[in-house]
């Protein structure tokens, strides 16, 4: 069988064609993981992030975040137990993973986290609360 300029242009457009759409069978099967659901509205509230992460950096004693191998420590050495908040540990890699819970301080103006059951890696700890009035704000990460 002979083949002609034809036959081969042909070929070429069928291969091409069957390439793509190969492609676009693999990457309909990526879970594509959003940072947020409601990203649209977060982005309409960033100005009320951005002053409470101004209200954290003009603190005289900064916050710190640690972790000891078991357990991840937040510092808040200027607030008591009536600051009111969350922490969330955010996975960037998946957002099933990511955990929130209430800011707990006890009297020595810490909070413990214990990491059994995290997944290693490097993990986001977001704060948000709120004392005598004024929202604050802060991220650092931890790597498990």
């Amino acid at each position: 069988m002979k083949l002609n300029w034809g036959t081969a242009l042909g070929g070429i457009y069928v291969t091409y064609m069957c390439v793509m759409l190969g492609m676009v069978y693999v990457s309909r099967q990526h879970d594509v993981n959003l940072v947020a659901p409601d990203y649209y509205q977060k982005e309409l509230d960033y100005q009320s992030e951005i002053d409470a992460t101004n209200n954290t950096r003009s603190l005289a004693e900064k916050v710190k975040v640690d972790y000891n191998g078991q357990n991840i420590t937040i510092n808040l050495s200027k607030f008591d137990s009536s600051a009111k908040g969350s922490v969330t540990l955010f996975r960037s890699s998946d957002h099933n993973l990511d955990q929130r819970m209430p800011l707990a301080i006890s009297d020595d103006a810490k909070m413990v986290i214990p990491t059994k059951g995290l997944k290693r890696g490097v993990w986001i700890v977001k704060l948000k609360w709120e004392s005598d009035g004024e929202k604050y704000q802060f991220e650092d990460s931890v790597f498990l």
